[in-house]
């Protein structure tokens, strides 16, 4: 190859004398059931890019609120144009090419609201690596009334053209027809008239008619579906599950599955009762059982977040693929990858079986641990967190997370929560 070509080469890969590192978000803010798409490209564009010469890769990344930095999602080799992708990307649609990453999500929700980097690693004249970033923000609006918050949950089933008006003692014909909003809006038209029915039942002995309209919808699958204005809300999911929903802390979608705010419901109870569930979510303190737990997270991946309160400062901890085993299992504890301020207290009972008073799985052959420890957890022998403890006790009997209050304190406040991990909810 003569010196020419190899200049040549040298200037169509990397060279970025005249170019610009340029991010664009289209819609830069979301409304939920109303924006169809959103689409964030990377480019390099004809204007200078400084101290780059050059290009090795180009990145698109987004920012955890959790974890405070920026999570890549999209390498694009230069030289090789090798698409990476990090995350799996569900509802989404990706396309490259010389230079240049974009990618749509289809549908997207208030959790595709964050802030989005692209990032172009080269290296300079004098050969040091060096990278720049550009960043764009997405924001996330609730709709402008609350019958559209109210409504976005609505679906239409298979049964939507279907009257179910049922009556025995009336002979009677039946009519199916939609509602019409005379002058409405295309928000209206697209998202309420589809859902509407009204069915007309004619009782032909008494020369009348009764007329029902209904608006048709589908219980939420998950608390990702779910945006309200307030922390925490009671919601009944598809599956027929009664849960507390969580929707504030780093973007919401999180289900309680264990609450502890003033000691008013006694954690210190048998193997069917965590199996089946106690507590009262009106009072806030409860415990979802270990059945739903183990229903929920054998069907996806969950990572599990602790919220804890100590001293009147607040504390958490967060771990990933975070799983329940079946009873046959022993509700057996599955969790990795540690972060958060609160310390580590819970990797130490990691596949760890689940012990209560009158059911001993623990690994303490001397004693029940359940018993000296005043609890039900997934024990050693016996433990570094015991959050179903005594209320307010001193002791190792208390609701202890050894890094913060070591054996001899209890926490004030804790909030066990599960939520499907990002990338199995992406839009």
């Amino acid at each position: 190859m003569t010196l020419l070509q190899h200049f040549l080469l040298f200037v169509s890969l990397f060279v970025l004398s005249s170019s610009e590192l340029i991010i664009d978000v289209q819609p830069n803010v979301l409304s939920a059931e109303i924006t169809a798409q959103l689409v964030i490209n990377c480019s390099i564009t004809n204007n200078q890019v400084q101290h780059l010469d050059v290009i090795r890769s180009l990145t698109l990344s987004r920012y955890n609120e959790t974890l405070k930095e920026f999570l890549d999602l999209i390498t694009l080799e230069a030289k090789t144009f090798n698409l990476s992708q990090l995350v799996q990307l569900h509802h989404a649609q990706i396309s490259f090419g010389n230079l240049y990453i974009s990618l749509t999500l289809h549908n997207p929700t208030q959790f595709d609201a964050k802030v989005y980097r692209c990032k172009v690693e080269g290296d300079k004249t004098n050969a040091a690596n060096s990278s720049i970033v550009a960043k764009k923000e997405v924001e996330y609006r609730t709709n402008m009334t609350a019958l559209i918050e109210e409504i976005r949950r609505l679906k239409i089933v298979e049964q939507n053209d279907q009257c179910t008006l049922e009556n025995k003692d009336l002979t009677a014909s039946h009519q199916r027809t939609k509602l019409h909003f005379v002058g409405s809006s295309k928000v209206i038209k697209e998202l309420i008239e589809p859902l509407t029915l009204t069915c007309s039942l004619q009782d032909l002995d008494r020369n009348s008619t009764v007329q029902f309209m209904y608006i048709l919808h589908v219980p939420p699958v998950s608390c990702r579906e779910i945006i309200s204005t307030h922390n925490r809300v009671i919601v009944k999911l598809i599956s027929g599950l009664k849960v507390m929903c969580e929707t504030k802390t780093d973007g919401g979608g999180w289900i309680i599955f264990q609450r502890r705010i003033n000691g008013s419901v006694d954690f210190y109870r048998g193997w069917k009762e965590y199996r089946d569930g106690f507590g009262d979510y009106n009072i806030g303190e409860f415990y979802l059982g270990n059945e739903n737990i183990f229903s929920l997270t054998s069907t996806e991946q969950y990572d599990l977040r602790i919220d804890l309160e100590f001293n009147n400062t607040k504390y958490f901890a967060q771990y990933e693929n975070f799983k329940v085993l079946s009873e046959t299992e022993k509700y057996k504890l599955q969790i990795r990858n540690y972060s958060g301020n609160a310390g580590d207290s819970l990797s130490h009972h990691n596949n760890l079986f689940f012990t209560t008073f009158d059911t001993d799985n623990d690994l303490d052959s001397r004693d029940n641990c359940a018993r000296s420890s005043s609890g039900a957890w997934w024990y050693t022998g016996c433990h570094y967190s015991n959050l179903n403890g005594r209320w307010g006790s001193t002791s190792h009997q208390g609701m202890n997370w050894f890094h913060l209050t070591r054996n001899s304190n209890s926490v004030s406040f804790t909030e066990m929560k599960i939520r499907e991990r990002e990338q199995n909810y992406f839009h």
